[in-house]
């Protein structure tokens, strides 16, 4: 179904959820471009983020079945019917339980075709030749940029008057309090605001989207700082582990560091790496302090030389050698040819010659070290089943389970032997 679909380019490009040789930071790169591009020329840049309601849950089976009927041979679109047809559930409260119902809509949950079918079934939404588009499953960015701060919102608010009118055809259910307008300019005015069905989108100069956090111009200001809250969090909740104890070794505290901190603020950093150096130095600052505790050092050994003995690259240092190699990649037409010929970005990757492009390996070694698909790293994030309703303030880090992947053996008897004694 996958080879069907993807010969056909039944998706559309903008769509980078669930797809091979596509990720987050992938659309991010095409959002975060195309507004960079805009302030450069100093334009407006009218940017929408939507937020679906229960998105997945949310997928009219009629309509699904109908749009598969014309994209999928009917062998396959019989094996899917029956798939999606004739599905019950019911409610248990303590000792009571519902009669069981008919599933009318939504995919099933955990299902690997779901995030596909998901993706089929939003894969006609209309647009505009005014407006760039950025999908990533049911996350929706939709940007027009224009000289005139007028013209730019009146583009914006043609789509979105197009996509107001697709989703009450498909039943999809906008979230407009989750969903946000941002103006991105250097200039001091902003675009006028817009809306879906009458409905007013709210105006910030600040949104996140996939993971990174937007300013009105792109400074990454919100972003490092929001960053470094949750560094200074997950630090103290590992302080008994880094730097209280002293039955750990040295290499042991680098692997937690690496495997739990260092991941927080290398997310993206190809992107917002080019931050002014006030605002790098807030990261730099919380890494100079987590390797001075892990290594017990004292107050006269400089961070430079802490940075070198225990072989840790600085934030400046890890932004500059991934932003040339990525250059460099992206003006290689031979290597280019081998991406689009490709069918794994795991042999893609390893296929880069080491001495050329280091950096991107050693980064690509470490994501598939942990996820091998952009699939699988979605549907990890998906597992938490209250993400999204009234009891996610309750999680915590006690709710997420972290697996580390180590050659090292810990010596139990020794430990034993020191705690007793």
């Amino acid at each position: 179904m996958f080879f069907h679909i993807n010969n056909n380019n039944i998706l559309p490009p903008s769509q980078f959820g669930f797809r091979a040789k596509h990720s987050t930071i992938h659309q991010v790169h095409r959002v975060v471009d195309a507004i960079s591009t805009s302030l450069e020329r100093k334009q407006y840049c009218s940017c929408v983020f939507l937020d679906i309601s229960q998105a997945f849950d949310r997928v009219w089976h009629d309509g699904l079945l109908f749009k598969l009927r014309n994209c999928l041979p009917s062998p396959l679109f019989l094996l899917i019917k029956s798939y999606l047809t004739d599905r019950y559930f019911q409610t248990r409260i303590g000792s009571s339980i519902s009669e069981m119902s008919l599933i009318q809509a939504g995919v099933p949950q955990g299902g690997i075709l779901s995030p596909l079918l998901f993706n089929i079934y939003a894969s006609d939404q209309p647009i505009t030749q005014d407006t760039l588009v950025a999908d990533f499953a049911d996350d929706k960015a939709i940007i027009a940029v224009h000289e005139n701060h007028l013209i730019a919102s009146t583009n914006l608010q043609i789509h979105l008057d197009l996509i107001s009118q697709w989703y009450s055809r498909w039943r999809i259910k906008l979230n407009h309090n989750k969903s946000v307008h941002t103006t991105f300019t250097l200039k001091h005015g902003i675009c006028p605001p817009v809306s879906v069905d009458n409905i007013p989108i709210p105006s910030s100069d600040t949104v996140k989207y996939l993971g990174l956090t937007l300013d009105k111009r792109l400074t990454w200001k919100q972003h490092i700082r929001s960053k470094r809250l949750t560094l200074n969090s997950r630090s103290r909740s590992l302080k008994h582990l880094l730097s209280k104890n002293k039955f750990t070794k040295l290499k042991t505290k680098l692997l937690i560091y690496k495997s739990l901190l260092k991941p927080i603020w290398t997310y993206g950093l190809q992107l917002w790496g080019s931050a002014k150096k006030t605002n790098i130095n807030k990261i730099q600052t919380f890494q100079n302090i987590t390797l001075r505790r892990i290594a017990n050092a004292p107050p006269y050994v400089s961070n430079l030389t802490l940075h070198n003995d225990m072989r840790m690259k600085t934030v400046e240092e890890e932004s500059n050698y991934l932003q040339i190699e990525v250059t460099e990649l992206q003006n290689d037409e031979v290597l280019k040819n081998s991406f689009r010929d490709t069918t794994s970005l795991t042999q893609f990757y390893s296929s880069l010659p080491i001495s050329t492009f280091p950096g991107i390996r050693q980064f690509a070694q470490k994501l598939i070290a942990v996820f091998a698909s952009t699939y699988i790293c979605e549907q990890t994030f998906s597992i938490v089943k209250y993400r999204k309703n009234k009891h996610s303030p309750l999680l915590s880090d006690e709710h997420v389970v972290l697996r580390v992947s180590t050659t090292l053996q810990a010596d139990i008897q020794n430990l034993t032997d020191k705690l007793q004694a």
